[in-house]
């Protein structure tokens, strides 16, 4: 007993006592203990009538540790840890309980109310501050900047006078009489002059649109108003207050537009169908970049010019405008079809001097089978056109020209004696072998070019032309074939038929040149008849042609 009365005297004078950082104090007590705790064997515990609760449950960190509360009072941790009592509720003996007023609830309970802050109970139960307005020291107030206003009603509410349209600068002022909606975010209401109303403004860059300011817009990115109010955007991108067009759309001026079906900009900008040739005429419209108009049948039709307006008309279809504005048919014979000049059966449609006109070309001997064969230059001088074939009449004869060896005439037949003809060399006739300009000459390419030879055989000048057909005169070519030449001058084979002499001098018929020019029957297999044209089709020389290289080889082929 004498020992602890010791120990009791030594603690009261914070020697060797643990928690009062004693000699025998534990680690956790060395410091001294925190607020409400005192050291027990070397540890901070709570006082009595205390309790430990988590430091988050009285306001603290989540993870700050501990703290003492007197849970009989503690309107935090009422009667626990975490047990929060409603506000205008306290903390006795541990349990909630009402220490201001309790007043009716909305769900016809009662709520404790503190009658001093509520603005549903402002002074005493039922007492409603008006909106916008606050409870202070038990009155109902208006926030700092905020305004007292009557209403139509007769009561009262609390506004501020920069925002509010219908108390715009003033208690009752109207924005323009009440007509537009000052937004906070984008406009200010401005304070008005006095006995006027108030006016909304719009704040910063922004622009306003609209009736009466209504709407304050980024004019520099609204697509709506781009770059002014009410200029649109039509692919809905403005920057910098300019339109920018994206495919499909075009710039013209401020505005995108699609060159594909804007009337007003039809297939480039300021081509207006409404004030070219379609002035004035109804249905007008852009399809695919051209000024069109609909037409009785439905279809799409062009504008044409006619006179000092324009028409309607099917370019498919019309004779005045085939294919095109402006593009008569030759009249009166031709008609249009799909956009082409068509003429009637049997004839066709042909261009001289610049002149088209429908030509019946099995008769017309400037036109005789197809357009532009004369039979003057094709057949002879007198001929005729019969069945879409040059022809001499049935009372002439075929003849070579006496002053001219390159031209025939039909001439009359004298009791049916063939013609004088004249004595013809090689070099008369060299020409049509030779020329490389004549449309259907040997000499063009596909047959004898500078590039390709056909059978071996040089064209390229008279002298090279005559020893390939016919040989040399002192020596020729051999040959071993059976019934075919056997050398000599006059013996030279062909490469297609190895068996037929290229000329027989003084034998047309036996001459292999003569049988491919003229298309012969008696050409052997697997040759081909000449010349060829550029389409790979065959063409053969005319009558006249043809008939100066029979006489030329008739006459013995002569140099």
């Amino acid at each position: 007993m004498k020992t602890k009365a010791l120990l009791a005297l030594l603690c009261l004078a914070s020697v060797g006592c643990p928690g009062n950082g004693g000699s025998d104090a534990g680690p956790e007590c060395s410091g001294g203990c925190p607020l409400h705790e005192t050291c027990v064997g070397g540890r901070c515990q709570c006082e009595v009538n205390f309790a430990a609760c988590p430091a988050s449950a009285d306001g603290g960190a989540a993870d700050a540790g501990t703290v003492c509360v007197q849970t009989s009072q503690d309107p935090q941790n009422c009667g626990g840890c975490g047990v929060v009592c409603p506000a205008g509720e306290a903390c006795l003996g541990g349990s909630c309980q009402c220490n201001a007023a309790q007043c009716p609830g909305p769900d016809g309970g009662l709520v404790c109310s503190d009658l001093q802050s509520d603005p549903q109970n402002c002074s005493q139960c039922g007492e409603l501050c008006p909106e916008n307005e606050q409870c202070v020291g038990g009155l109902c107030q208006c926030p700092s900047g905020n305004t007292i206003c009557p209403l139509a009603d007769g009561g009262v509410v609390c506004t501020d006078l920069s925002s509010d349209p219908n108390n715009c600068g003033g208690c009752a002022l109207g924005c323009d009489g009440g007509s537009c909606q000052c937004d906070p975010a984008t406009q200010l209401c401005l304070a008005p002059a006095p006995g006027q109303p108030g006016s909304c403004s719009c704040q910063g860059t922004l622009t306003p649109c609209g009736a009466n300011g209504g709407g304050c817009v980024d004019t520099n990115g609204d697509p709506n108003n781009c770059g002014g109010c009410g200029q649109l955007c039509p692919t809905g991108n403005c920057v910098g207050g300019v339109c920018v067009c994206d495919a499909p759309y075009t710039k013209c001026g401020t505005d995108c537009t699609n060159l594909l079906s804007d009337v007003h900009h039809c297939g480039a900008c300021g081509n207006d169908c409404a004030l070219g040739p379609g002035a004035g005429l109804s249905g007008v419209a852009c399809d695919q970049g051209s000024c069109v108009c609909a037409l009785a049948s439905g279809s799409s039709g062009s504008i044409c010019a006619s006179g000092s307006g324009g028409s309607c008309v099917d370019l498919m279809s019309d004779a005045q405008n085939c294919g095109r504005c402006q593009a008569p048919c030759p009249a009166p014979t031709t008609s249009c079809t799909d956009g082409n000049c068509t003429c009637p059966a049997q004839t066709q449609l042909c261009t001289s001097g610049g002149n088209a006109s429908c030509t019946d070309v099995s008769r017309d001997v400037s036109n005789c089978g197809s357009c532009g064969n004369a039979c003057a230059q094709s057949f002879a001088q007198g001929s005729s056109c019969s069945l879409g074939h040059c022809v001499c009449t049935d009372v002439q004869i075929l003849c070579i020209g006496q002053t001219s060896p390159l031209a025939c005439a039909c001439e009359a037949a004298d009791g049916g004696s063939a013609c004088q003809q004249p004595r013809l060399a090689f070099a008369d006739v060299a020409p049509i072998l030779t020329d490389p300009s004549a449309p259907l000459g040997c000499a063009t390419s596909g047959c004898h070019s500078a590039q390709a030879h056909a059978g071996g055989l040089d064209l390229s000048s008279a002298q090279a032309a005559y020893a390939g057909l016919l040989g040399s005169a002192d020596g020729g070519v051999a040959s071993s074939c059976d019934g075919g030449p056997t050398g000599g001058f006059g013996s030279v084979p062909s490469q297609a038929c190895p068996c037929a002499a290229r000329v027989v001098p003084g034998v047309p018929a036996s001459s292999f040149l003569l049988q491919t020019l003229s298309n012969s029957s008696s050409l052997c297999a697997g040759a081909l008849p000449m010349p060829v044209d550029s389409d790979g089709g065959f063409h053969s020389l005319s009558a006249c042609e043809i008939q100066l290289l029979t006489v030329w080889v008739a006459q013995g082929a002569n140099p």
